[in-house]
C-alpha cells in the first residue's frame, strides 16, 4: 500500500514497536482543505463576562484528489472529518494518531495513524 502525506509538514510516526518514521509531504500536490462557514452565533454569558460564540459549520472540501487503488492520502483531521459525512465511501484517508509529546507539553511525533 502506497501512503501519500498531503499535510503540509513531515509527519513523525512511531511504530508498535517504538520505531520512528518520518513521512514527509507529497512533493508537487495541493494541500486538501476544508471551507468553513459559521452558523447563527449566539451570546454566552460566564464568569468573564458575555462572549459571542460561534458554531462552525464544515463545507466544501478543496483540493482532495480522487480516490485510487492501492493508495493511502494522510490529510488534516478536519479534512477527514469533513470527509466522513460528505464522502462517506471515501475509505482512503488517514490522519495524524494519538499525540506524542514532550516534557513540555510539545508535539513531537504521533503513534500510529488514525482513520
Amino acid at each position: 500500500m502506497k501512503v501519500k502525506n498531503l499535510t503540509p509538514h513531515v509527519l513523525n510516526v512511531v511504530t508498535p514497536d517504538g520505531s520512528k518514521i518520518d513521512i514527509h509531504p507529497e512533493r508537487g500536490m495541493p494541500i486538501p482543505r476544508v471551507d468553513m462557514a459559521q452558523a447563527s452565533s449566539y451570546m454566552l454569558s460566564s464568569q468573564y463576562g458575555v462572549i459571542e460564540v460561534s458554531p462552525v459549520v464544515l463545507g466544501k472540501i478543496s483540493d482532495l484528489p480522487p480516490q485510487e487503488d492501492g493508495v493511502m492520502l494522510i490529510v488534516s483531521r478536519i479534512v477527514m472529518e469533513a470527509a466522513k459525512t460528505s464522502m462517506p465511501d471515501r475509505k482512503d484517508l488517514l490522519t495524524a494518531g494519538a499525540a506524542i509529546r514532550d516534557g513540555s507539553g510539545v508535539v513531537i511525533g504521533c503513534r500510529g495513524l488514525s482513520q
